[in-house]
């Protein structure tokens, strides 16, 4: 993950207050507060640091799976720094996608608007 590591940011906060190493994880949580091309009500960028932040209350046992939450292998790399180019974001996120799924994990995408779907 070396040119992925050139476009993260580190967040102080970790999805759920749980830390497993990138190596140990099988899922990567990666932040993007982009909201370039809203066109009504911008704030969406402040999704990933809101997810985060409130993540940390929530409980981590299902009881419907039995599934809890802690014994995932999940790591948190931070937020993708975005820029004013809608085009550059969109290469950044390609970017850590590729190189991620590279290292066999699964990148779960945190928002930010829907332009990261694309």
């Amino acid at each position: 993950m070396d040119e992925a590591r050139l476009y993260l940011v580190e967040n102080p906060y970790f999805f759920s207050g749980i830390k497993h190493s990138y190596e140990e994880s099988l899922f990567s949580i990666i932040g993007v507060p982009f909201d370039g091309t809203t066109s009504f009500r911008p704030g969406s960028r402040f999704g990933p640091a809101s997810l985060r932040h409130f993540s940390q209350e929530a409980e981590t046992l299902s009881l419907n799976s039995g599934l809890d939450f802690e014994e995932v292998p999940v790591s948190d790399l931070g937020d993708v720094a975005v820029t004013f180019s809608v085009d550059e974001v969109l290469k950044r996120v390609e970017t850590v996608s590729r190189e991620v799924k590279e290292d066999s994990k699964t990148p779960v995408f945190l928002g930010g608007e829907h332009t990261i779907t694309l």
